[in-house]
């Protein structure tokens, strides 16, 4: 989901010269992948339909899985019954028969009461050896996915895919003398009907291509430039951040927009809590599209506006926006530009950070991906804290309604794109409704010791490496 944005505050163009935003629009098809040839030979790019625009599908019960036999496994001459991406055994018939390039759409729930069609892909692979199934889903940001698990029998294959929550079955069976395979999605508690047909007897061997890539590079380029700058500096000076609170009359057209109010004022357990209630509210309303840039004016209303008219806005849009909506509610907020070790580069990201009070710290926010990150023990982390983790190898735990408008979120996707773009840092100085043409407003860019800063003598924004300075507590 790469799309190269172009600027709308020339004071950030030597920042990221061509991307911002985070790699996402309507297609992970796209210059993420880069892989030439192979991304022609999958199913074109349609709409995706709303379930008012669609004739409904069969809403199932959700299927019972048979008790699995103690030790129980396929014999490697009979491969029907496998466990795994990669079955042992020698090919049989099944494999023959399933091997291709199969496609369709699949029903992907978005709510309790709609879902759209998701252009899917499958590609069954007849190896002798080790047996493969590559899925590709449209609205995903993986070039493809491997199954977590895959069973073949003489009816048909069912395997399941993504993670935790979001985990989907898949049951198909042959039809019309194996150019259809019809059968079930079952995931949320529900099961729909969906069918795929046979688009080639060659199947598209994709694990000769990188999962992701980004700018051109995989994510093992990233990581290992990530870890050769891990450390910040520290210092006894201060970057004069400010915070305009409380100023909902100045954002009211923006606070109107959706049940923020109400949201607001209910009772939670911590301010952290109201965070991520004002984040649901606020992704329901104001989807992401990487593509649509921004205004030429960067005031938060011009920004609403905008979003409105484009029926999307990209990661910077809605990190000024829903920013401005936590201070508002008295949340200290700013937005934080995150970007790769590339300068210039072709895409970087942009979140909020966002002071709880409650636990005296930040609290990083990804509106675009409905994201706050806790760590295995369940507290809630800051952006630096997800740096280190990053570098360090350590688990980090999604909310279950995380994910890119909607789609199922990948852990994997998200820890190497955000390892590619939390190598430095940059921030205003003044949160504030206004704007980039806030009076006084400065760019302060924060950067790994040892780190060459390139073009120093024309840069925007005051360099440092002071992380003590750049990630202080709010002075309110």
């Amino acid at each position: 989901m790469n799309h190269l944005h172009k600027r709308a505050a020339p004071i950030l163009a030597a920042l990221c010269l061509a991307g911002m935003g985070v790699q996402a629009a309507a297609s992970p098809f796209s210059a993420l992948m880069t892989i030439g040839a192979s991304a022609q030979s999958r199913i074109p790019s349609e709409a995706l339909t709303q379930v008012s625009q669609a004739e409904p599908l069969p809403i199932l019960e959700p299927a019972v899985s048979a008790p699995a036999v103690d030790g129980a496994e396929a014999a490697p001459a009979e491969p029907e019954s496998v466990g795994g991406w990669t079955p042992s055994g020698s090919s049989g018939e099944i494999f023959r028969r399933l091997n291709g390039r199969w496609a369709g759409s699949l029903p992907t729930k978005l709510s309790s009461s709609a879902y759209y069609l998701d252009p899917i892909e499958l590609n069954i692979v007849d190896d002798a050896q080790t047996p493969k199934l590559f899925i590709t889903i449209q609205s995903y940001d993986a070039a493809y996915m491997l199954p977590n698990s895959w069973k073949v029998s003489k009816e048909g294959t069912t395997f399941t895919f993504n993670e935790g929550t979001w985990e989907a079955t898949v049951t198909l069976s042959l039809a019309e003398n194996d150019t259809k395979l019809a059968g079930t999605v079952a995931q949320y508690d529900k099961v729909y009907e969906f069918e795929l047909y046979r688009m080639s007897s060659t199947p598209d061997i994709k694990d000769q291509q990188e999962q992701y890539l980004f700018e051109g590079e995989p994510p093992a380029v990233w990581a290992e430039r990530l870890a050769k700058y891990p450390s910040f500096g520290t210092g006894s000076d201060t970057i004069p951040f400010t915070y305009e609170l409380y100023e909902k009359e100045k954002i009211a057209a923006l606070l109107n927009a959706a049940d923020f109010a109400n949201t607001a004022v209910k009772g939670y357990s911590s301010d952290v809590a109201m965070m991520q209630a004002l984040l649901e509210v606020f992704c329901d309303r104001f989807p992401h599209d990487g593509a649509s840039g921004m205004p030429e004016q960067t005031d938060v209303i011009s920004i609403l506006n905008y979003a409105d008219q484009a029926e999307g806005i990209e990661c910077r849009g809605q990190a000024a926006m829903f920013s401005a909506i936590l201070r508002a509610y008295g949340i200290p907020a700013r937005v934080v530009m995150c970007l790769p070790y590339t300068d210039p580069c072709e895409d970087c990201h942009v979140i909020v950070h966002a002071w709880s009070s409650d636990l005296g710290q930040w609290v990083m926010i990804d509106p675009t991906y409905r994201l706050m990150l806790r760590d295995q023990n369940g507290s809630y982390l800051s952006i630096p804290q997800v740096r280190d983790a990053l570098v360090s190898g350590q688990v980090l735990v999604a909310n279950e309604t995380a994910g890119h408008n909607r789609a199922p979120f990948s852990m994997e996707y998200y820890r190497a794109y955000m390892t590619k773009n939390m190598f430095r840092f940059s921030s205003r100085t003044n949160a504030c409704f206004e704007g980039d043409n806030a009076a006084g407003n400065q760019d302060r860019l924060l950067v790994p010791l040892n780190y060459q800063v390139q073009y120093p003598w024309s840069r925007p924004e005051i360099v440092t490496t002071n992380a003590d300075a750049f990630w202080a507590a709010p002075i309110l």
